[in-house]
């Protein structure tokens, strides 16, 4: 499409780099029993998202304005290690698109020394999880202050361990959509589930979630009333 700075791309999961707000709600509806009131009990929520990723599910009744709300969270879910404990793993195997090799080491590069000699790739992250950087990765900080994508520990030909660890288990944060749909990365399929209330004759049911360069997709809606009186 095209727009007053040119030419555009629609994709990704913000606005021209700025985050938005999704809102999705229901008609109103009955379940089949217009003279009966529903008091509603439960609510199931089947969702595809980045991991972490915060949304609300709303119920009203009888057209009010007035709604439940509920504040749910996508489940955390951890890439480990870029692969550490296959032989000959890579950094860039796992769908990081923005990981680039390097030829030395800097405070950006995680070290992969499966190789000779070793690879060095520049990852896009920060030591701090928020809406955007919002992945765990998990790494290991040496004491020359460069990161690796696994522990130095030496086996021998025994499985006895010969030099202990000395680097530090860390965790980074990168982005979500910086993985490609291949591996998904850190994109989620989870069902939340979450005690209702309210009553009425009809009810609708809201989403709403700020996104910020993560994918969020309502799959299925479950819910689970029980019958009151008759109207």
């Amino acid at each position: 499409m095209t727009h007053n700075d040119g030419l555009a791309r629609y994709f990704g999961y913000s606005d021209n780099g700025s985050n938005y707000r999704m809102t999705y709600f229901t008609n109103y509806f009955d379940l089949g029993a217009p003279a009966q009131t529903k008091i509603l009990k439960r609510l199931s929520i089947t969702v595809i998202g980045a991991t972490g990723q915060d949304f609300v599910v709303k119920s009203g009744f009888d057209y009010s304005d007035v709604y439940n709300s509920y504040a749910l969270s996508v489940r955390q879910g951890t890439i480990y290690e870029y692969g550490a404990n296959a032989p000959s793993a890579t950094i860039g195997k796992y769908g990081l698109t923005t990981t680039t090799p390097s030829v030395s080491q800097t405070a950006t590069t995680i070290t992969n020394e499966d190789t000779t000699p070793d690879e060095h790739y520049t990852v896009d992250f920060q030591l701090t999880q928020d809406a955007v950087y919002n992945v765990p990765l998990i790494v290991y900080l040496d004491a020359d202050g460069y990161y690796y994508h696994q522990n130095n520990t030496v086996f021998d030909e025994y499985g006895i361990v010969t030099t202990p660890g000395t680097r530090t288990k860390t965790t980074l944060y990168v982005k979500a959509v910086d993985f490609t749909s291949e591996y998904s990365g850190g994109t989620l399929v989870d069902t939340i589930r979450v005690a209702g209330s309210g009553s009425g004759s009809v009810m609708q049911l809201g989403f709403e979630a700020e996104l910020n360069g993560g994918q969020l997709s309502i799959q299925k809606m479950d819910i689970y009333v029980k019958q009151g009186r008759i109207l």
